[in-house]
């Protein structure tokens, strides 16, 4: 079981601290992880210490930054490294929303993000000065999300890693996904790959196999599974 967290089992809030944890989501993740034994994961852009924060009581393996670090699970703790002068990247941005009202600047431990949520006219101007900007690094893609843009390594992704974890469970075990976001495509078109299931939140195009409109949906497609004996969703 691979699952997203904003906008899969958390709804999207304004800020990115704001999201609000569903007071059953903890006993939904610990049955999840007893029904798996263990082979469920989040997989988010998030870094892994601010997963931890919001889940101090999950037990099972956490993938952060869009692939780019690893909690558990067997696997390396970190995939990759940033370029040395990535720090020029993020006083850009950083810059760039101290000086516009409603741009909020989120810094990550492999990557540096503008959220637009409060200032969504500020965006399409960004996107386009981001674009030529990243042109000039090696190594780094520009990240379109939902009222965001985000700087990342171009070498990590969300697929490669619910595929290292899929090698590492057993080709015997059936991948679910769940995701809402461009970057959770890659996980969502391995499980479909793989006969599992991709489920995709919310609208827009996706591999997914299935859809669901949001986490609540999700939260409660969860435990029907788990109700129902855990079979084949």
């Amino acid at each position: 079981m691979f699952l997203d967290m904003d906008g899969t089992l958390v709804d999207i809030a304004d800020r990115p601290d704001g999201i609000a944890i569903s007071p059953d989501l903890g006993a939904l993740l610990d049955d999840l992880l007893d029904r798996t034994d263990g082979r469920t994961a989040i997989v988010s852009g998030r870094d892994t210490a601010t997963l931890k924060g919001f889940l101090p009581g999950f037990r099972g393996v956490m993938v952060g930054s869009h692939g780019a670090e690893r909690r558990g699970g067997g696997l390396p703790d970190v995939t990759s490294e940033l370029p040395s002068d990535f720090g020029c990247i993020r006083k850009v941005l950083r810059t760039y929303a101290d000086h516009r009202d409603g741009v909020l600047y989120e810094e990550k431990p492999y990557s540096a993000a503008l959220h637009f949520r409060q200032a969504p006219d500020a965006m399409p101007g960004v996107e386009r000065f981001l674009e030529a900007f990243v042109a000039d690094w090696e190594g780094l893609t520009l990240h379109r999300a939902k009222m965001a843009l985000e700087i990342m390594l171009s070498d990590v992704s969300k697929g490669r890693a619910v595929a290292d974890l899929h090698s590492l469970w057993g080709d015997g075990t059936t991948p679910i996904a769940i995701g809402d976001d461009r970057t959770d495509e890659g996980m969502l078109r391995y499980a479909v790959e793989r006969g599992g299931i991709g489920v995709k939140v919310g609208d827009g195009p996706t591999a997914a196999s299935c859809r669901l409109s949001t986490p609540r949906e999700v939260r409660a497609l969860l435990r029907d599974w788990l109700d129902d004996g855990g079979h084949r969703p």
